[in-house]
């Protein structure tokens, strides 16, 4: 029965992201011919900004409500795990607003994206407790339609003048409209409020030690290298490395939800060891092929002659960095898979070493192209996808063999 739930969800939720990730792709071509490199570099460091904060706060309930057995999963638990993911999304949107307005002059503009950012947060938590039934078609509806949304939002507004005020709205109207749907679709769950006791509140933190150091290694590693690359290279720096990332990444959009959510999801729900690890040695196999060719494809078919012709001459200093993340297009996913596997059975140690090798490659990749920030961290993010899923995976197969 799990393993039917499983294809049809993945099937779902893959069709709806190649639909956001075409539509993304489209919406993307036309930004590039209005938006220089430079106002693009500015939108994704108050991203960045924003985003560490909650980061590095949030407790990831939405792992713990997946994973935890049926047969614990009371109404109080649901209503510890419901009223914790509120009060993160209330705190954390507060103290980044405030860091916000006294250290980076934030007007309205940022404000706005900042809620909308603390919105989409606790949505994302909050899907968990419908996303444990595996009925995902719904839930692929819901998100594909949010896309498509603000993606025809950004459009509208590029061509109506109004630049890099695009990129913001399409963030807000977004968590506006996921919210909405989502709702409509009976896929909130609002459990009672409660205050957890001094007991509930460790033993959550506690059972969140893994997901949440997982989740700040991670979080951080993405909002490092956008920062960096800013305050080595600036803004252009930075914004022709987001615009290469985003082409990288999607191959890795269509594959996700198959890889971490479905994959997480049926890893925590099923009980026998064995049929787990065959489970994550065949998605390994199934997706490396496909894989493979998009890494060909950055480094061929997206180089040079493409990338100018397709997003105008302003990016073509954009192709070389989509070749160098031809490791990071190819070994991503494949530990992301792995990633699934161990925050579904609380596998610490592997997953965290596998983490401490992404810095350590992008560290590696700074250090080898100083002169180019951007091309540093481009190779420092394919060397760290190649050294994350290569130790984590040996890590885990020399558990399993034992």
């Amino acid at each position: 029965m799990l393993i039917k739930l499983a294809r049809a969800g993945g099937r779902a939720l893959a069709g709806g992201n190649a639909a956001q990730a075409a539509a993304g792709f489209a919406a993307n071509l036309l930004l590039v011919r209005f938006v220089v490199p430079e106002d693009f570099g500015r939108f994704p460091v108050i991203l960045a900004t924003v985003n560490l904060a909650l980061v590095m706060a949030s407790l990831r309930t939405n792992i713990l409500i997946i994973r935890y057995p049926e047969a614990g999963l009371d109404s109080r638990r649901l209503a510890v795990y419901h009223s914790i993911s509120v009060i993160e999304t209330i705190l954390v949107t507060l103290g980044a607003a405030l860091w916000l307005a006294l250290a980076e002059d934030a007007g309205p503009l940022e404000l706005s994206l900042l809620a909308a950012i603390g919105l989409a947060h606790w949505l994302n938590l909050n899907k968990a407790f419908f996303e444990r039934s595996m009925a995902y078609g719904r839930i692929a509806i819901c998100e594909t339609a949010t896309s498509l949304t603000g993606h025809a939002v950004s459009v509208v507004a590029v061509l109506t003048g109004l630049g890099a005020l695009s990129l913001y709205l399409r963030e807000i109207v977004a968590a506006l409209v996921q919210a909405a749907a989502l709702g409509r679709a009976s896929a909130l769950t609002l459990h009672p409020l409660v205050w957890p006791s001094a007991a509930e509140w460790r033993g959550v933190l506690a059972e969140a030690r893994g997901a949440w150091a997982d989740g700040v290694l991670e979080g951080a590693l993405a909002r490092v290298v956008i920062l960096c690359t800013a305050a080595l290279g600036g803004e252009r720096a930075a914004g022709l490395l987001a615009q290469a990332q985003r082409l990288a990444g999607v191959r890795h959009q269509v594959l996700a939800p198959m890889v971490t959510r479905v994959a997480g999801t049926w890893f925590g729900q099923t009980t026998d060891a064995g049929e787990k690890t065959a489970g994550r040695r065949r998605l390994l196999v199934m997706v490396a092929l496909p894989l493979a060719i998009a890494a060909a494809e950055g480094q061929c078919l997206f180089a040079d002659p493409v990338v100018p012709w397709l997003f105008c001459e302003n990016w073509r200093a954009a192709a070389p960095l989509l070749a160098a993340l031809g490791g990071f297009i190819l070994f991503n996913t494949l530990f992301e898979i792995g990633r699934s596997y161990a925050l579904a059975g609380g596998l610490t140690l592997p997953l965290m070493a596998g983490r401490l090798c992404q810095y350590g490659g992008l560290g590696l990749g700074l250090a080898l192209a100083q002169a180019d920030p951007a091309m540093g961290a481009a190779l420092g993010l394919s060397v760290a996808a190649i050294a994350a899923f290569t130790l984590t995976e040996a890590l885990l197969r020399r558990r399993e063999e034992r």
